[in-house]
């Protein structure tokens, strides 16, 4: 199966481009450092602030808009090779980790974000209709139907994400570390003992919660013959007979309204219910105005064998 179009491009991140718009900012803090540390506040501060504000402000604009991006169009073939552009193979199927639908800029164009093996930033291969984004993903092989795709999927505790849940923790850690180092010291200055004391109370804190996100973490396959569950040591696959509904949490009330859920219960037929939080798979990918876990799981459930399963077991209870 192949895909061609008259035109699309491929789109990288220009680092060089991001780490120009941050350097002002970097350079005002060194500067407002020095002018900080001198006896007198110079005049133009108020400017090094303005500066701080700007590069910072232009920096995530470049990350996100791509703004700067090296960019290379032409006519666009993709096969079970890789991706094509006017003959020249921009991206091997092989070196190809994910490929999703989702939309860029104020004007929501559809793209295919890849990511690749072995880079830490994946690219935007731009295309003309949503319909020509589902044909390239399914040119390379990699849609529902011929691909199994695996997650990492983190607890209920840390489905805000692990820098939010330390950022929320430091705060009661380090009052923590304080409480117990002026203890240890009885009132008075502080003792080398009462620090250690302190420290060690902050690293067996941090050391708790990396080991509850480390257990929580649920890893799942989700491929045409089943769904592959896998938690510690313990493994289990999951054949799509066997479950009956995907019953998606509540989100939380916020001032506009409802926000979308976080994740979502995967409902056996047994009545045993699978917790999946699933709200950052979509957000690292940059996607949000849909559940990528859902919906790569949907096709599988409205197969008429499933659909048949599923009514048996209706008609038996």
């Amino acid at each position: 199966m192949s895909f061609t179009s008259p035109q699309a491009s491929l789109a990288r991140r220009n680092l060089t481009a991001v780490m120009i718009a941050a350097l002002p900012g970097v350079i005002a803090l060194v500067a407002m450092w020095t002018t900080a540390t001198a006896p007198t506040v110079q005049k133009w501060m108020p400017y090094l602030s303005l500066a701080i504000c700007g590069s910072w402000l232009a920096a995530p604009l470049l990350w996100s808009t791509y703004s700067f991006a090296r960019v290379v169009t032409g006519l666009l073939m993709v096969d079970h090779t890789g991706i094509a552009i006017d003959g020249e193979l921009v991206a091997r199927r092989d070196d190809i980790e994910s490929a999703v639908r989702t939309t860029r800029g104020w004007r929501a164009r559809p793209v295919v974000h890849l990511r690749l093996h072995g880079e830490r930033f994946g690219c935007d291969l731009r295309v003309a209709s949503t319909h020509d984004a589902d044909a390239v993903i399914a040119a390379l092989g990699m849609d529902a139907a011929h691909a199994a795709v695996s997650y990492v999927l983190p607890s209920k505790l840390f489905r805000a994400g692990l820098p939010v849940i330390l950022s929320v923790a430091a705060m009661p850690v380090a009052l923590g570390s304080v409480v117990i180092a002026a203890v240890v010291s009885h009132g008075g200055d502080v003792t080398p003992l009462a620090t250690l004391a302190g420290a060690g109370f902050a690293a067996v804190a941090l050391a708790a919660i990396m080991t509850a996100w480390q257990c929580g973490r649920l890893y799942i396959t989700i491929a045409p013959t089943g769904l592959t569950v896998r938690k510690r040591d313990k493994e289990r696959l999951i054949a799509w007979r066997d479950v009956t509904e995907l019953a998606m949490w509540r989100g939380a009330m916020t001032r506009m309204g409802r926000a979308r859920p976080a994740g979502f219960d995967l409902v056996l037929g047994t009545g045993e219910r699978i917790p999946m939080c699933t709200a950052h798979i979509a957000m690292k990918a940059g996607v949000y105005d849909r559940d990528l876990v859902v919906e790569r799981i949907t096709p599988f459930l409205s197969r008429p064998e499933v659909i048949a399963s599923c009514g048996a077991r209706c008609r038996r209870r």
